[in-house]
């Protein structure tokens, strides 16, 4: 459904967290573009009359809002009912819990779009600020490597994040639906891995960040990686992998020594400790899809996972990371040369 005047249509998904959703329509209100260009849809997955009344209500939004309800649980149902009821040609997908930092993000994506017309979807990165808990660094983190890992050429991309991308559908088409059966982590992956799959152009741009509240707990986080590695098993028997080409990131140990600055030594060692967790649970929502597609996830299933993970190859690691801690303090020539030598060594 396409509307003369609205280019932009924002698809904001929603489930009960009304003071965040709030807080991002708040940055939209700031937005430095003709109010007639674009809407903004918010769809909950669940019925609010609480969310219903007060957007209803709201007399400081001063663009347009429409609200919808699906009935039921599932970010994607969610997604695709946004794309049904927007009137833009372009659709741009949030989450509930950003906040848009530029005043000039959306007159940036418009610009963007007509600018490249052949391109599919544009999207960008999430950042955290100073509240953002260490749990949160570590995330954004394995998100940034994620990211990083799935560039074609220049900035062409098989990746991009479902909170901050937005969609062309006149050179998408029919094409541009998501999965309504993945109710689990990653939902817009296999979107994106099979868009490029039929030959689309999907491009990552610097302009496009936006702030990402979302504050991930001990379980939660490890939560999410089992789910996402639910969703991965999912697109392998699909045959929906990443192409071959592209880029190869770095391993672990050099992350948490070189990539984040800044960390003390036990700092650095709780963060490896960390992503070597979150891999796990990756590996084991892998191995359980294939296994059992109806498992049921609970905490104590995840409590088992957390006492199968591999502490012997932690010591191992945490020992190299000691090794890099020490040659850090070598004179610079030196340095170097130990440091391609380590870099070798983690690399076979």
């Amino acid at each position: 459904m396409s509307d003369g005047s609205v280019q932009l249509s924002i698809v904001v998904p929603t489930h009960h967290r009304k003071d965040d959703l709030l807080r991002l329509l708040a940055s939209v209100n700031h937005q430095k573009i003709d109010r007639s260009l674009f809407e903004v849809v918010v769809v909950s997955n669940e019925v609010d009359s609480d969310l219903r009344q007060c957007l209803g209500e709201s007399k400081e939004l001063n663009f347009q809002i429409r609200y919808f309800e699906v009935g039921s649980i599932g970010v994607n149902l969610a997604r695709n009912l946004g794309l049904d009821k927007a009137r833009g040609s372009i659709v741009y997908f949030l989450d509930d819990d950003c906040v848009l930092l530029d005043a000039r993000t959306l007159l940036t994506i418009l610009e963007l779009h007509n600018s490249f017309p052949e391109v599919g979807a544009f999207g960008g990165k999430y950042v955290i600020d100073e509240s953002a808990g260490f749990l949160d660094l570590v995330y954004q983190w394995i998100q940034d490597l994620w990211m990083e890992s799935g560039f074609l050429k220049d900035q062409q991309t098989c990746f991009l994040i479902g909170g901050n991308t937005s969609y062309n559908r006149k050179v998408l088409g029919e094409n541009l639906f998501f999965d309504e059966s993945i109710i689990y982590g990653g939902s817009e992956t296999e979107l994106n891995l099979r868009l490029v799959k039929q030959g689309y152009i999907l491009q990552y741009s610097d302009e496009l960040q936006v702030l990402h509240q979302a504050r991930n707990s001990f379980w939660g986080l490890f939560g999410k990686a089992f789910k996402q590695g639910r969703s991965a098993q999912n697109r392998r028997e699909q045959a929906l992998l990443p192409p071959k080409n592209r880029r190869r990131t770095m391993s672990r140990e050099l992350i948490a020594f070189k990539l984040v600055p800044g960390l003390s030594f036990l700092e650095r060692v709780c963060f490896f400790w960390i992503l070597s967790l979150f891999d796990h649970f990756f590996k084991k929502g892998l191995e359980l899809q294939e296994r059992q597609p109806d498992f049921e996830f609970s905490k104590k299933e995840m409590f088992k996972i957390f006492l199968s993970a591999p502490h012997i190859f932690w010591i191992k690691s945490l020992f190299k990371l000691y090794i890099f801690e020490q040659t850090s303090a070598l004179k610079q020539g030196h340095q170097n040369a130990s440091f391609r030598k380590l870099k070798k060594d983690l690399e076979t």
